[in-house]
């Protein structure tokens, strides 16, 4: 009996699916796992401790409207709205916004996973790629989550902010390639544009040092995806 369920889920492409999903979740938890008793430092002090705005979610226009104060926040309504709800969740119990910060990076992997996979698929690809686009995605996806250059960004709180850009980034790629399916919606096909405008929306300082992000190709992306739904 033992034997026949792992033969159905090495054998079944949608049990496959979920477990390399799994893999990634429990890989890149087990990763970061020590990292939620690093206290608050540098510009998390003015983010969190200091920031009156996060104290309460209602009325929400203080929250997404950040004092200037407020270094990396200020600018950044989506970063300050999350750090609210840790905020209500738990305070300033730090292991929260190490907590969130993980999901934010484990969510982004499992986007990038899909994106990888669903790519592998495509005609041009399929029949290179397409037996082991699970097992290509998932090699791909764990290398890109475990790789010592996202350590910053996880565990110092506050770079959330490059977190969040990156989970936008990669939700717009995955839901791009369901979009070119031929039987994805409208709604589906249109939704990347928001994403990157989301991922690219910067903070006042940003624009001051001429910093602001471009998105990838935002008029390509549309352009492809318009194209496809005739």
């Amino acid at each position: 009996m033992i034997c026949e369920r792992i033969h159905f889920l090495l054998h079944n492409e949608r049990a496959t699916q979920w477990l390399a999903c799994l893999a990634i979740v429990l890989v890149t938890a087990f990763a970061y796992h020590n990292s939620f008793s690093g206290p608050f430092i540098f510009d998390d002090l003015n983010a969190i401790p200091n920031n009156s705005t996060i104290r309460n979610l209602w009325p929400i226009w203080p929250v997404i409207t950040p004092m200037e104060g407020g270094g990396t926040v200020c600018g950044r309504p989506i970063l300050n709205l999350s750090f609210a709800l840790n905020y209500a969740l738990g305070g300033l119990n730090v292991w929260g916004y190490h907590l969130g910060n993980l999901l934010i990076h484990i969510s982004a992997a499992l986007a990038f996973f899909g994106f990888l996979r669903r790519t592998f698929l495509w005609e041009v690809l399929k029949g290179r790629f397409g037996r082991d686009s699970v097992a290509l995605a998932l090699a791909i996806t764990l290398l890109w989550s475990l790789h010592p250059i996202q350590t910053a960004s996880v565990t110092y709180i506050v770079q959330r902010a490059e977190s969040l850009a990156g989970l936008f980034y990669l939700l717009s790629l995955y839901l791009f390639v369901r979009g070119l399916e031929p039987n994805a919606n409208e709604v589906l096909g249109v939704s990347p544009f928001f994403l990157l405008l989301l991922s690219d929306y910067p903070s006042k300082k940003d624009k001051k040092k001429g910093l602001t992000p471009k998105p990838p190709k935002v008029n390509s992306v549309i352009k492809d995806i318009t194209l496809r739904h005739g």
